[in-house]
């Protein structure tokens, strides 16, 4: 029996060392984390004492530990919260920029009116000048609201090449405008698709209008679509200067653009529309010049 109790006191007391050993390294392998964190909140921590002394610091320990936790998390709630004004800022700045220069010329229009109504009022072109600036001002809206709250998708069975000439024919006083000439292909057939008709159409106006600002001086507008048992493809090709090589690699980012005006928000929200319906979008320079951007939906 002494024998057997001597072994059981020497078991427990190496038993004991070890688990003490094991449990001093765990709390100095915390205490290392910690002392990085209050490196990267700038403050001092006090060493954990394992040795010699009544306790062995792990309730002082856990304190700090959630202290940096806590200091760590509000530090990045401010870094996000900074994030967002800065967001918030480049949106407002955007939106001034694009609405002041199509309201400053309607503006004159209507001001020149009323200083000479001897000269006869505003002209047809007067009209038709402001008509398409307040509509301007209308897509930047549109896009900026698109950019900040997302539609939520509403699926509907509808003609697509009806679509694509619609959407062409509402772009047409543009295009006119600056000389340029659009062309429209689409199959024979079954031209029925299902999908969100409204953000298909705004995808197809973001695609058409950008290409109408890529040429200001008159160029050609197609827009062709193909199908296929899976996928329906709707291409926009311009003949302008194409995608310059400094934004080909954040196309679809936001805030990205080559334009001297523009919100750069165009393209991600035709991204996030073709992604939201399973689809993809991208855009290319084709090998006979100019740009080409297609979009693919699914046909189910």
């Amino acid at each position: 029996m002494g024998a057997v109790g001597a072994v059981g006191a020497g078991a427990g007391l190496v038993v004991g060392y070890v688990l003490a050993r094991r449990l001093r390294q765990t709390i100095q392998q915390y205490l290392v984390r910690v002392e990085g964190a209050s490196e990267m909140l700038g403050q001092q921590l006090p060493a954990v004492q394992v040795e010699g002394g009544e306790t062995d610091g792990s309730d002082d320990l856990q304190r700090r530990v959630e202290l940096a936790v806590r200091r760590l998390n509000e530090q990045e709630r401010e870094v996000r919260r900074a994030e967002r004004l800065a967001v918030v800022g480049q949106l407002a700045a955007g939106v001034a920029h694009e609405v002041r220069n199509p309201l400053t010329s309607a503006i004159l229009l209507l001001e020149t009116g009323r200083k000479d109504p001897t000269a006869g009022g505003l002209t047809a072109d007067d009209l038709d000048l402001i008509e398409q600036e307040l509509h301007r001002i209308e897509q930047t809206l549109q896009t900026f609201l698109a950019f900040a709250r997302p539609p939520r998708l509403e699926r509907s069975t509808f003609d697509l090449p009806a679509l694509v000439r619609e959407a062409v024919a509402l772009c047409r006083g543009r295009f006119e405008q600056a000389g340029i000439a659009a062309e429209v292909r689409v199959p024979d057939g079954d031209g029925r698709l299902t999908a969100d008709r409204e953000q298909v159409r705004q995808v197809l106006m973001n695609l058409l209008l950008n290409a109408a600002d890529a040429m200001p001086t008159g160029g050609r507008v197609g827009v062709a679509v193909s199908r296929t048992a899976q996928a329906v493809e709707i291409a926009v090709s311009d003949t302008g200067p194409g995608i310059s090589a400094d934004i080909r690699p954040r196309l679809f980012e936001p805030f990205a653009t080559g334009k001297e005006t523009g919100t750069g928000l165009g393209l991600v929200v035709c991204k996030r529309a073709a992604e939201d319906h399973g689809g993809t979008i991208r855009g290319e320079n084709p090998p006979g010049g100019g740009a080409r951007f297609v979009l693919t939906l699914p046909v189910g």
